[in-house]
């Protein structure tokens, strides 16, 4: 899903990469700099679909959770009669 906003058409996309660009460019000619904006980008969304990762399986075990605590609950009951 996330990988969808990363082209050229996207214009927040393409500023910041141009801005990204333009910094680096201080440091090393403007096709380097470049290249190496577009893979500060690429880890950008390695680190975010990590974190979302994250939060979707805290999010299923929370789920899990809520369900298997209540059920817990009457097997104890069931088992004490």
């Amino acid at each position: 899903m996330m990988v969808g906003y990363l082209n050229d058409l996207n214009p927040v996309f393409a500023e910041r990469v141009h801005n990204a660009t333009m910094h680096m460019a201080q440091y090393t000619d403007i096709n380097t700099a470049h290249y190496m904006a577009l893979n500060q980008m690429h880890f950008a969304l390695l680190e975010q679909s990590t974190l979302w990762a994250f939060i979707d399986t805290f999010r299923i075990f929370a789920l899990a959770s809520f369900v298997i605590i209540p059920l817990l609950l009457l097997m104890k009951e069931v088992v004490n009669k």
